[in-house]
């Protein structure tokens, strides 16, 4: 029987736990951080702070993204 390597990094790449990680957990930890951000921008009203919830966003949702 052959084992795998965990060190070999197309296994570690095309492992469908880290795809799962990056596709699915990725995305809604950005939306939160982005909601996040906005409530605090517009309670405190720092530009720069609504400037991270937007471009968190624009990371969230990217023209190649099949899930939105």
């Amino acid at each position: 029987m052959m084992s795998v390597n965990p060190f070999d990094i197309r296994s570690v790449l095309l492992a469908r736990h880290a795809q799962h990680v990056v596709l699915i957990h990725f995305p809604i930890a950005l939306f939160t951080a982005a909601v996040a951000f906005d409530y605090i921008a517009q309670w405190t009203k720092n530009l720069k702070l609504a400037a991270a919830a937007y471009f968190n966003l624009l990371l969230v949702y990217r023209p190649g993204n099949t899930l939105t």
